[in-house]
């Protein structure tokens, strides 16, 4: 930037509006109820909206209209910091820099047009444009190239400068139009992806056209965003079909183009095909190249993130499955001791306590060498009083926990609790053994109600539930369509447990 701009941009700044910006962090200010309630959520500890409210203005009847106003002003101050933030920090990725800064830079080029102050908005546009290029920020290359070419063209009659600002037009239009289109499509199979009972068939279908179009875009077009949307398109229509071989390929290639970026890859691209990896690899046994890639994810994460925390839940299923449960309890202390883990969603927590009772079972049978020591967290008469109903069962997590009542009250001996709660998993089994997503799922639980018919009696059972296990051994996890989640603990290992509890 020339001095002349500089001094047109320093005219836009005057002291009198610096001194009306609001902004946090101003130590003269920490005893100001914006600053308090600022320094209050950094440290999480208000768990709802009402009772910040009442350690504001306590029982007042004007309290939420106060706080509404409290909350608006922090609103503001911080959208006014935002512009501060430090960029020098570890956090940043180079590429994380870079798009914070050309983002903002565009900003400040739009109110500087606005404030009438175009030489220095045009000095800054030019900078922010070749930063944009390098980076592939398409739409602010778009953005800034527009800015340029008017004021070139209309305001300063330099036909050389129209011209290049223009081709900028010509050849970024269609490379954003292209990330907008693929943008669109991985949205649309997310959101059916999400759904609770996606007709599967058909979404694979529009999945494989929509791959086929993400392949076209990405053979005429370079750029970060649009890779990331293609290589996300690529991938979900294997996640859809739970094809892993298929699946882990194109998380691979996506990884390496990512990687070869070097000055430009992201954590974030990295960190999402890693993590997709994942449940493929536990689901083909290949546990030792699971756990690389759980360890390469846990370091393109920070500790205490909602990152860390999936990771942490692919490990511990990672260890139930290849029966290392003393590896598994260190996942769960590690999770239990870290500050944020109470903070989690609902859905997150119900899932830890499953893993928690889990483990409370193996220390029981002799699977765990010690005790876990979550027992504030975890009570086995609270898990056996709570009984979940079939009609709000959303995710299947309900069967886990039912699965986890019997074999608990296998190990106490209450047989007569069991044949109470049989009627519960009845409901689970009602469908007929097809060879869909549950199917695993409805041998088992066929398996578990023998138990009680059989009257308690190892033999017996086992006889009248060969068959069941055959069939259910024949369909292995990593030929099946169901979510790895839905099978914490494998089903055969399970059974086992189930028959030992039995005794002899």
């Amino acid at each position: 930037m020339k001095f002349a701009e500089l001094i047109s941009l320093a005219k836009v700044v005057s002291p009198n509006k610096i001194k009306q910006i609001e902004v946090l962090g101003n130590t003269r200010e920490v005893r100001s109820s914006v600053e308090k309630l600022y320094r209050d959520l950094q440290t999480d500890k208000y768990k709802s909206e009402e009772e910040a409210s009442n350690a504001f203005y306590g029982h007042s009847r004007y309290r939420r209209h106060y706080f509404n106003r409290l909350k608006r002003k922090l609103r503001e101050k911080l959208v006014n910091t935002l512009f501060l933030v430090d960029l020098s920090q570890p956090d940043f990725s180079e590429y994380q820099r870079a798009y914070y800064s050309c983002y903002r830079y565009a900003s400040a080029v739009q109110i500087l047009i606005a404030g009438y102050s175009r030489k220095a908005a045009v000095a800054l546009a030019k900078m922010t444009i070749q930063r944009a290029i390098k980076y592939e920020f398409s739409d602010i290359v778009l953005q800034m190239a527009k800015i340029l070419r008017y004021h070139y063209g209309a305001m300063e009659g330099e036909a050389k400068q129209f011209e290049h600002f223009d081709r900028l037009i010509q050849a970024y239009q269609p490379v954003y139009q292209a990330e907008l289109t693929l943008e669109g499509k991985y949205t649309e199979l997310v959101m059916y992806f999400n759904a609770p009972q996606p007709d599967r068939e058909a979404f694979y279908v529009k999945a494989k056209q929509y791959a086929r179009i993400a392949e076209q875009e990405m053979s005429a077009y370079s750029g970060y965003k649009l890779f990331l949307y293609g290589f996300s398109i690529t991938t979900i229509q294997h996640q859809i079909i739970h094809d892993h071989e298929q699946l882990l390929k194109s998380c691979d290639r996506a990884i390496a183009y990512f990687k070869s970026r070097k000055d430009r890859s992201s954590s974030v691209a990295l960190f999402s095909f890693s993590f997709k990896k994942i449940p493929s690899l536990i689901a083909l046994h290949a546990f030792e190249r699971a756990e690389q890639e759980i360890e390469y994810c846990l370091g393109l994460t920070r500790k205490g993130k909602n990152n860390y925390f999936k990771v942490q839940e692919y490990a511990i299923i990672l260890y139930f499955h290849a029966q290392q449960y003393d590896r598994a309890l260190e996942v769960l202390e590690t999770v239990y001791n870290t500050d944020q883990f109470d903070w989690l969603p609902a859905q997150s927590l119900e899932a830890w306590r499953i893993y928690d009772a889990y483990l409370h079972l193996f220390y029981e049978i002799g699977l765990v060498s010690q005790r876990p020591t979550s027992n504030n967290r975890f009570r086995l008469t609270r898990l056996l009083n709570n009984v979940p109903k079939y009609s709000k069962d959303k995710t299947g997590a309900n069967v886990t926990i039912l699965t986890i009542h019997v074999l608990f009250l296998l190990q106490q001996g209450q047989y007569s609790e069991i044949i109470d709660r049989m009627e519960a998993l009845r409901t689970y089994t009602h469908r007929y053994l097809r060879k869909d997503d549950d199917f695993r799922r409805n041998c088992f639980l066929k398996m578990l109600n023998r138990i009680p018919a059989c009257g308690f009696n190892r033999s017996a059972v086992v006889r009248r539930t060969a068959q069941l296990r055959k069939r259910m051994e024949e369909v292995p996890i990593s030929e099946t369509r169901q979510e790895l989640e839905s099978e914490i603990v494998p089903f055969e290992r399970l059974w086992d447990i189930a028959l030992q509890l039995l005794g002899e």
